[in-house]
């Protein structure tokens, strides 16, 4: 089933061929659905996958192994995004390896505003 360019699937439009995963960053032996790639920008570390249902976001941070690249033929399952679209989990079948880029940097690292803190209260 192909949707129009504004309509965006919800779960049940996914769910007959692409079950939700069922934990975010659990591996699974058998992959809900395949795509091929049709972008990748490895310097921000997201893309979008061409499948049958429509495209499908993909994040580096949900890339198992190794990194998608445009052209590639991936098998990954489903989960609905915070803004309610399918995005791609447990990603496989990527060429370029993990390593390819600097990870981002994990923890936040502080930063913004004008450095002076809260509101205080402790001395």
């Amino acid at each position: 089933q192909a949707f129009s360019a504004g309509a965006s699937p919800t779960v049940a439009d996914w769910s007959l061929e692409a079950p939700p995963s069922r934990l975010r960053g659990q591996r699974s032996a058998a992959m809900s659905c395949s795509g091929q790639v049709k972008s990748f920008n490895p310097g921000t570390g997201f893309g979008f996958i061409d499948t049958a249902q429509g495209d499908v976001f993909v994040h580096r941070n949900q890339c198992i192994d190794s990194l998608p690249q445009r052209g590639d033929t991936v098998y990954f399952d489903i989960e609905m995004g915070r803004q309610g679209k399918p995005q791609a989990v447990n990603c496989r079948g990527g060429s370029a390896p993990l390593d390819s880029v600097a990870p981002f940097p994990s923890g936040g690292g502080g930063g913004g505003g004008k450095g002076k803190g809260g509101k205080g209260g402790f001395k």
